[in-house]
């Protein structure tokens, strides 16, 4: 029973987290791992065959779609989907020192601490957003979610570089229109 709005909000969110990934682990089913892994022979349009190994090597998206696949909280601790910088240290993006942070602490898919989150709370029946759970996740801002394209394509694949850095996706229109014309006011005074 979930007695407080924080803990139902907490395994709603879970489950929609969870419905995410399990979609991607259909789409990611066996027959395309073997054309991952052996390839897919084609016979091409001049008659010759060849082998095609499909890759996913970008996957763009805003920032909510970015949380969802890069398993991570929203808004939380380090709310980038592709290093460990922390909310604090935002304000020296571009800086030496966050290019050494990015460098140094990547993002890495914690996959032993999930397990243990996922067995308080599937086993011991423990809160997704209790403390438990939390003191094994939160300080990364990882969520107890088992990530589809780590399960399922293995460990050579990166999440983190796969999620692309799109400026299309990541400003707003309402902000990009803003700021062009902001700039086109600053160019003509």
């Amino acid at each position: 029973k979930w007695s407080t709005t924080r803990q139902r909000e907490g395994l709603l969110t879970h489950c929609r987290r969870e419905l995410m990934h399990a979609v991607w682990k259909f789409l990611l089913d066996d027959e395309f791992l073997h054309a991952y892994k052996y390839g897919v022979v084609i016979q091409c349009h001049d008659g010759v065959e060849r082998r095609f190994f499909p890759r996913i090597f970008t996957y763009s998206a805003d920032y909510p779609e970015k949380v969802l696949i890069a398993t991570i909280r929203d808004k939380g601790k380090c709310p980038c989907p592709r290093c460990l910088v922390e909310k604090s240290a935002l304000d020296r993006m571009g800086l030496f020192q966050d290019l050494r942070i990015r460098r140094t602490k990547f993002r890495q898919l914690l996959t032993g601490a999930v397990t243990r989150a996922r067995t308080f709370i599937y086993h011991s029946g423990l809160p997704i957003n209790g403390t438990a759970v939390d003191g094994l996740l939160k300080d990364t801002s990882s969520i107890p979610t088992i990530n589809a394209f780590d399960n399922r394509l293995g460990d050579n694949f990166s999440v983190s570089k796969m999620l692309a850095v799109d400026l299309l996706h990541e400003i707003e229109l309402g902000v990009w229109r803003t700021l062009w014309t902001h700039l086109i006011r600053m160019l003509y005074a």
